[in-house]
């Protein structure tokens, strides 16, 4: 039963990928869909993604549950499990052959920054979590203006954003997706400047009173290989000097005016 995905590069809980729904996920950790088969009992298969070597490596377990419907289910399992172990396992090899490669478009660029923030991981995602966050992390001087919201940073929130000045102002509008409760929360353009934006927020714990705070940035800019070559250090730039200012403006709302970059 092949019915496709919502979208070729992100999801959120309650995607649909082929058989599979999504029923639990985390960004860069785990992945776990149930099986929409027709089966006598029910299946799920979980992917674990691990960093290790200090994050120069990274380890991925893949884990398939089966929980079997009387005596035809027990039959089914064990005289499917020598398919399952090829054609899970040449799964993993292509997972890793893919990783190894990077992103499929070779337009995608990345942007990350990140700092350590002097309060605890609840703090900081509490923080982002005000209906008053959006309004302080966007840059001053009213060129870029909150039009519409709706749902918060929670998967499904949605945000539109005018840029500009005077009559010449163009919509941005964002949708929230990958949220984990005091670690993550992400956003993606449904219309806007760009060919792709994905924004993810992550904050980690490190300690009872410090947080590791990460902003990263995927896009990739309208035009050919031409027009993105002449414009991307500029993208770049204004980019990277934005999350300057946002992590200077979280630190400083909980402590001094400087955070300690990583």
């Amino acid at each position: 039963m092949n019915r496709g995905r919502r979208d070729q590069d992100c999801c959120i809980v309650g995607d649909v990928i082929d058989g599979w729904t999504v029923v639990a996920y985390e960004s860069d950790r785990l992945m776990r869909l149930a099986a929409d088969m027709k089966l006598p009992g029910r299946g799920w298969l979980e992917f674990e993604v691990t960093p290790v070597d200090g994050g120069r490596r990274s380890r991925i377990r893949q884990t398939a549950t089966f929980d079997p419907r009387g005596l035809l289910g027990r039959f089914y399992w064990n005289a499917i499990i020598p398919i399952h172990a090829l054609m899970f396992g040449g799964l993993l090899r292509h997972i890793a052959q893919r990783a190894e490669r990077g992103d499929h478009s070779p337009g995608v660029a990345v942007v990350v920054h990140r700092s350590l923030i002097p309060a605890s991981a609840d703090d900081v995602f509490q923080w982002h979590e005000r209906p008053e966050a959006l309004l302080d992390l966007i840059p001053s001087g009213g060129w870029v203006r909150i039009e519409r919201r709706a749902g918060g940073v929670q998967d499904g929130g949605r945000v539109t954003l005018s840029i500009g000045l005077g009559p010449l102002r163009m919509l941005w509008e964002a949708r929230h997706y990958g949220y984990v409760r005091g670690q993550q929360f992400c956003d993606e353009q449904v219309r806007g400047p760009f060919r792709t934006w994905r924004h993810t927020h992550r904050i980690e714990a490190m300690g009872v009173s410090q947080s590791l705070y990460e902003d990263r940035i995927e896009y990739e800019l309208p035009g050919g290989s031409l027009v993105r070559r002449l414009s991307d250090g500029l993208v770049r730039h204004f980019l990277t000097s934005m999350l300057m200012r946002r992590h200077q403006l979280v630190y400083a709302s909980f402590s001094g005016p400087r955070p300690v970059l990583i």
